[in-house]
């Protein structure tokens, strides 16, 4: 199974295409908090998770892309990724911030990543 993951490519992704990204992936990520709360606890708990599992692993690849198209060795895209996410879950769960806050500072937290000079070679477009 490791060797499944050790061949996946991740192609660099430009800084306006990873911002466009991770726009649209917080509207997604609203969008199915939105249909959990219109359902109501109709929808079994297992799916409502599937589903919001999904744009946060899309989120995951394209923060990967963009550390390689400026340049940065692989292994930073974790301590990034504990910080961004973990910080915005932790702050929403302490009542520190509130949903669409949390949602706001998370989009914020991505600008940085997005400024970083595009660093790759021959970079191929998503």
């Amino acid at each position: 199974m490791v060797k499944i993951f050790a061949q996946i490519q991740i192609k660099p992704v430009r800084p306006l295409m990873f911002m466009c990204r991770v726009l649209v992936l917080t509207a997604l990520y609203v969008g199915v908090i939105q249909l959990k709360a219109e359902l109501g606890g109709r929808a079994p708990d297992y799916v409502m998770d599937v589903l919001r599992f999904i744009p946060m692993l899309l989120w995951v690849q394209d923060v990967e892309g963009r550390l390689r198209d400026a340049g940065m060795p692989r292994w930073t895209m974790w301590p990034y990724f504990l910080v961004t996410c973990f910080g915005c879950i932790f702050l929403h769960l302490y009542h520190v911030v509130s949903g669409p806050a949390t949602l706001v500072l998370f989009i914020l937290l991505q600008v940085p990543l997005a400024l970083m000079k595009s660093r790759a070679k021959s970079p191929s477009l998503p």
